[in-house]
């Protein structure tokens, strides 16, 4: 019985215009979210408190999280509709007005 090695590389099973193409695609997603992320910083520093955040456009209120991949801000109460467990949020400010 012939077993194969768990260290052995596969990449001669996918053809290089395919590497190609996904390494292009990763790019362009790795520049999306950073544009994202430099707009949400930006927004922040900008508007403050008297912004808009979250899926609802509501200035911050009680507990706010953000999210470490984007930079968004959320309203406590919408993060169980839009994380799982491995979404990744830290805790800011608490008990606004």
């Amino acid at each position: 019985m012939r077993t194969l090695c768990p260290y052995a590389s596969f990449s001669f099973l996918i053809s290089p215009d395919k590497v190609a193409a996904f390494k292009v695609a990763e790019q362009q997603e790795l520049d999306a979210m950073r544009d994202l992320r430099q707009k949400n910083i930006e927004h922040y520093q900008e508007e403050g408190l008297t912004g808009k955040y979250c899926l609802c456009q509501r200035p911050p209120a009680g507990l706010m999280l953000q999210c470490e991949l984007c930079k968004d801000w959320f309203h406590s109460k919408f993060i169980t509709s839009l994380c799982s467990d491995r979404c990744i949020v830290k805790f800011v400010f608490r008990d606004h007005p």
